[in-house]
């Protein structure tokens, strides 16, 4: 069956229409090319392709550097240059502005590149299959597929996760690997450290039995301990500090709330321009660590719990938020909490433009004001964006609605 695919979506897959008027989604192609395809899923609306033969290729196609594209589900982009890769992910962030937050011609600004395309990642999650062969998960499907190379961790990642290997165990295992600035590794197994009596040998073989790294951003060490997140690509994490920096006004009087604080990576670089800083966060490691990270700020305070618990608790009234959500977006019952205690500006980061666009479209509905929406290339070489708006409120508290769709 032919096709012609028309544009990207999010996910990584281009869409065409099948001659039944259903929409078809391919990966691993690209707009205005004409596919030799197969169906391997078909649905009453919509169904999923695979293409057999690039009848009619785009010039944006490029030969993909690792072998195991395609295969692999760790990398979507691989087959069109850098720059169309930016020029693909802003167009698709438009479209999910459009679509679901409602906004005619989305004010996307060019996506800021990354400094680095290729190893760049300071963490990564290995895959152990039964037979004990180390990979990475397959493209839509939960089936490890053995990888022998991988162009996306920093190299002192690369250098060393070949030489794991594993014997064979009645189950799949997972264990991730981080880097810190100063090349220390730490090997962190996914659950049962008994499951991986091969790790321990590895982490003495590499002096990698540490609980924790150091993360450098901006010349600040950041303690990030086995059980709490980071940004995987620090230039970039580094290029959204400055974006902050140079967008959020910021004085002594003021009172910042960083929900979703995880270290402190945000605190750390606004606590000292405000009064008070007020962090919300789930993990207990993270928060430990953030305790540690701003040992230096008496006025910065990390509350440890869920946002939807601690958020209402707080009694101050805070003049900028940092939000950082997880891949889900914000509660409803967070963002109406929220919404009620009225900041005057909400700078919001988010790896998932969908729930973005959501959440979005429920902040402009409150009275909130759209003022910049700037995607950073955080993920070369796949789909994922990391995107920070910034909104402003332009309506007194007294008349800020939080009847929320």
């Amino acid at each position: 069956m032919k096709v012609t695919l028309s544009r990207f979506t999010y996910g990584g897959d281009c869409v065409g229409s099948l001659p039944d008027g259903r929409a078809v989604f391919v990966p691993d192609t690209l707009p205005g090319e004409t596919v030799e395809i197969e169906l391997i899923e078909e649905k009453r609306s919509y169904a999923r392709g695979r293409a057999l033969e690039i009848l009619d290729p785009s010039p944006s196609r490029v030969q993909p550097f690792c072998h195991h594209f395609g295969a692999c589900g760790g990398c979507h982009y691989q087959h069109m240059g850098y720059a169309d890769q930016l020029a693909a992910k802003k167009l698709v962030l438009k479209d999910q502005f459009a679509h679901i937050a409602g906004i005619v011609d989305p004010p996307v600004e060019d996506v800021i590149p990354a400094p680095q395309t290729v190893h760049y990642r300071n963490s990564m999650q290995f895959h152990v299959d039964c037979g004990g062969k180390v990979g990475f998960r397959a493209r839509a499907s939960n089936t490890i597929i053995p990888v022998t190379e991988c162009f996306l961790p920093v190299l002192p990642i690369q250098e060393i996760w070949p030489q794991f290997h594993f014997r064979p165990a009645a189950f799949e295992r997972r264990f991730e690997v981080r880097c810190g600035t100063h090349d220390e590794i730490m090997l962190v197994p996914d659950g049962d450290a008994d499951n991986f009596p091969e790790l321990k040998e590895f982490q003495a073989a590499l002096l990698a039995d540490r609980n924790f790294v150091s993360m450098t951003v901006l010349e600040k060490a950041f303690r990030v301990s086995s059980g709490s997140f980071f940004q995987v690509n620090i230039p970039v994490a580094e290029a959204i500090i400055r974006h902050l920096q140079q967008s959020l006004p910021f004085s002594e009087e003021m009172q910042l709330l960083d929900l979703y604080s995880g270290v402190g990576l945000f605190s750390r670089f606004f606590a000292a321009q405000t009064a008070r800083t007020a962090a919300v966060e789930l993990s207990a490691s993270a928060c430990s660590d953030y305790a540690i990270n701003l040992a230096d700020f008496p006025q910065a305070v990390c509350h440890q719990g869920s946002a939807e618990k601690i958020l209402p608790r707080l009694r101050m009234n805070f003049d900028q938020v940092i939000v950082d959500p997880p891949r889900a977006g914000l509660m409803k019952r967070v963002l109406e909490t929220l919404i009620r205690m009225g900041p005057q500006r909400i700078a919001y980061v988010s790896c998932d433009p969908s729930t973005l666009a959501r959440d979005v479209r429920r902040l402009l509905a409150a009275g909130y004001q759209l003022d910049r929406i700037t995607p950073f290339d955080m993920f070369p070489h796949t789909y994922h964006v990391e995107t920070v708006v910034l909104l402003s409120r332009k309506i007194p508290d007294d008349q800020i609605g939080v009847d929320l769709i």
